[in-house]
């Protein structure tokens, strides 16, 4: 079972293809829910596809705990596909999605779009705490680069203000290191 839940398409597994075909919706959610748990996200609009929109409302919640465990529960991976943000979002659920990405600020950058509406303070912070971070370990121009690119992502969300206070707690940081200032400098930030 577990090399199905690898899978990529939900063509490679015949019995979900079965239980698809022949409408049984209660062996479809199960299978899908447990493929959703096991990071497949091409599950999530199939799962939520076979109920009823006040039957999901019923259930998403319990979903989205079970979710939240299990990626607690896990090691992060570079390989992994995470799909507790990406259902959220789905969702509408950004105080909880905000609260998941302040535990890991480095996603910021994936959910700024949805979260800018209703969170800019929280996400300017983020930025903030992303930038300073990076900023302590950057040692190379294509760091630098990268770092001025972040800032000037900052700016354009309406952040130079926090841009700016970046630059100035980064700046004995660049002080010794003109490659640095040279790129907080092509993006105006000096």
């Amino acid at each position: 079972m577990e090399s199905a839940v690898t899978g990529d398409c939900l063509h490679n597994i015949p019995l979900f293809k079965v239980y698809l075909e022949n409408g049984n919706k209660e062996k479809v959610r199960s299978l899908a829910r447990e493929f959703l748990l096991h990071d497949n996200l091409a599950y999530y609009p199939i799962l939520k596809k076979s109920y009823e929109p006040r039957e999901w409302e019923a259930v998403v919640d319990g979903l989205l705990d079970d979710l939240q465990t299990r990626d607690g529960a896990k090691h992060a991976s570079l390989n992994r596909q995470n799909p507790y943000p990406e259902v959220l979002k789905g969702e509408g659920r950004h105080g909880r999605l905000l609260a998941y990405i302040q535990k890991q600020p480095s996603l910021v950058q994936s959910y700024q779009e949805v979260l800018m509406p209703y969170y800019k303070d929280e996400v300017f912070a983020l930025y903030r705490t992303v930038i300073l971070g990076n900023g302590e370990t950057v040692a190379n121009r294509n760091e630098y680069q990268a770092l001025a690119f972040r800032l000037e992502e900052l700016v354009s969300l309406g952040g130079e203000a926090v841009a700016k206070e970046c630059v100035q707690a980064l700046a004995p940081r660049y002080m010794k290191r003109p490659a640095m200032k040279d790129e907080f400098r092509k993006v105006g930030l000096l």
